[in-house]
């Protein structure tokens, strides 16, 4: 898996040099400029990668970690509509001449959200319709702040991993179709 995502990085990155170079000579007069800040990019998001790779995963579990990342998702989101509009949209938090996309990091908070419930109600036998209120109000939360943004692709996103993680948990085809 990890060889997989090392080749799809790589492909991405042949893309970003033959879309962007024509671009990049006429605007910066290096037609490497953008491959170079995706290179970037990618060689922080392997390095990052290594290092959860080294964590136990079941350190996740915790609810403090789970809380505290859906709390900063949810402050992160909000924080956004303070910094000034890109484009007509407050996606994008500016740090310095960083820019980061708080929806991303909601979208890894509720994965560990969505899976910690989802590991209490299976490991505890609880019962499925609080767990299933928990994810949605978690989820509802996160979706409803991208939506605002307006990301509606990445509330969908987020939406869809939601319920094929609680489908793949065991999740009866019934309560999706009286979702519907």
């Amino acid at each position: 898996m990890f060889a997989a995502t090392l080749l799809l990085l790589t492909i991405s990155l042949a893309w970003v040099y033959s879309a962007s170079a024509a671009q990049a000579e006429l605007k910066w007069n290096d037609p490497g400029y953008l491959l170079m800040r995706q290179a970037l990019w990618v060689v922080l998001g392997t390095a990052c990668l290594l290092i959860t790779m080294r964590i136990d995963y079941r350190i996740y579990r915790h609810r403090a970690l789970v809380y505290t990342a859906m709390g900063v998702a949810v402050v992160a989101l909000i924080a956004v509509f303070l910094c000034p509009a890109r484009n007509g949209t407050h996606r994008w938090l500016g740090f310095g001449g960083l820019g980061v996309q708080p929806s991303e990091f909601a979208k890894v908070a509720a994965i560990v959200y969505i899976a910690s419930v989802l590991y209490e109600h299976l490991e505890n036998r609880f019962p499925l319709r609080p767990a299933l209120l928990r994810i949605g109000a978690g989820v509802g939360v996160l979706a409803l702040l991208i939506v605002k943004e307006p990301d509606a692709g990445g509330a969908l996103t987020l939406a869809g991993t939601a319920a094929v993680m609680v489908f793949v948990a065991g999740l009866a085809y019934r309560w999706g179709v009286a979702a519907l």
